[in-house]
């Protein structure tokens, strides 16, 4: 990241890469990797930016996900409980990333055990059954328990793109075929 700059960067999809890539590390496994990019950038955009802009919020999101990933329940619900009112002053209520933050600030309290809190703060943040104390009998429900975001809150998100049409058209279910491994 140093000799790119790209930790110093002002411009926003570069904040969108440094962000996904954060993701990335998590979702590959990498909670040592992704925190520590965090951690850079929000060291790196915070004096610049302040505390209230989107993408050091954002960041700190991702951050506080990584640390509730690696167990690290108290710091990530402070930092969950320091950035939900500035998300929520700064790109409301119903934002995904709001309802996202909310969400990792009830996992956390869960992951301290407190669950009646956790639970109280699901049943507000998805009063459409969002909880993920609720119950899985279906596929559906549990479809509706993983993405627990109420419809009205999608905003553009709601309907493919036309790209994203043309590109499922006549998609089917069946599985690339397999590469054969040189190392077997």
């Amino acid at each position: 990241m140093e000799p790119s700059g790209s930790l110093d960067s002002d411009d926003p999809q570069v904040h969108a890469l440094i962000r996904d890539m954060v993701r990335y590390l998590r979702a590959r496994g990498d909670l040592q990797g992704s925190k520590e990019l965090a951690e850079r950038a929000v060291a790196s955009w915070l004096p610049r930016l302040g505390e209230d802009h989107t993408s050091v919020l954002v960041i700190r999101r991702e951050l506080a996900s990584t640390l509730l990933a690696l167990g690290g329940f108290a710091e990530a619900r402070r930092t969950y409980e320091d950035i939900i009112p500035r998300l929520a002053g700064t790109l409301g209520d119903k934002d995904p990333y709001t309802l996202w933050a909310r969400r990792g600030l009830a996992g956390a309290l869960r992951g301290q055990g407190q669950y009646h809190a956790a639970h109280r703060i699901d049943t507000e943040t998805f009063p459409s059954g969002g909880s993920r104390t609720a119950k899985i009998t279906t596929r559906r429900s549990a479809r509706r328990t993983t993405w627990p975001f109420p419809s009205a809150s999608w905003g553009a998100f709601r309907r493919p793109s036309s790209s994203t049409r043309r590109l499922c058209d006549g998609a089917t279910s069946t599985p690339a075929p397999r590469r054969p491994r040189p190392w077997r």
